[in-house]
């Protein structure tokens, strides 16, 4: 019974790992598009940072409770 459970066990992992292989070298050609891209932008001029309104601050939003 151990070693059908060891080998269940295995092939989890095994199954994990193709997939997680698989998973992560799909988003890095994604990943380092996306960060030449910040790198040029940032040889051009320095990056700006937007200010997004936090939650209470967009319009439309009723806080119904608030700590302060």
């Amino acid at each position: 019974m151990a070693q059908y459970l060891g080998f269940v066990f295995f092939l989890f992992m095994a199954v994990c790992g193709f997939w997680g292989i698989l998973f992560f070298s799909s988003i890095i050609p994604f990943w380092l598009t996306g960060w030449f891209r910040m790198k040029a932008k940032e040889r051009k001029g320095g990056l700006h940072l937007e200010v997004r309104p936090t939650l209470p601050e967009q319009e439309g939003v009723t806080v119904l409770y608030s700590k302060n």
